[in-house]
């Protein structure tokens, strides 16, 4: 095999091998994913190395935003106050 070729391969394997490692931090850091979420990210990376490496790149993210906490319209419904008409139930005398 020409060394030419051989450098190639190398230059190859070493990137598949780059982005597999950089695709794994990605994962291990996401805070969104189960554990068992996480290993069989893991796995598909590592055993479907280029495609894997490219679905842990989309599908983590790479700096999450740090959200108050409160998920949709929860917020305006803990604003909301439920109010008791009491004249509707009589005189509390």
């Amino acid at each position: 095999m020409p060394l030419g070729l051989v450098a190639l391969f190398s230059v190859i394997a070493a990137g598949i091998v780059v982005a597999n490692v950089v695709a794994s931090l990605r994962i291990a850091r996401d805070d969104l994913g189960t554990v068992g979420q996480k290993i069989a990210q893991l796995l598909f990376v590592w055993l479907v190395p280029v495609v894997g490496a490219i679905f842990a790149f989309l599908l983590t993210r790479r700096n999450p935003e740090k959200g108050p906490g409160i998920y949709g319209g929860a917020k305006e419904q803990q604003d909301e106050t439920p109010t008791v008409a009491w004249r509707d139930y009589g005189d509390a005398d």
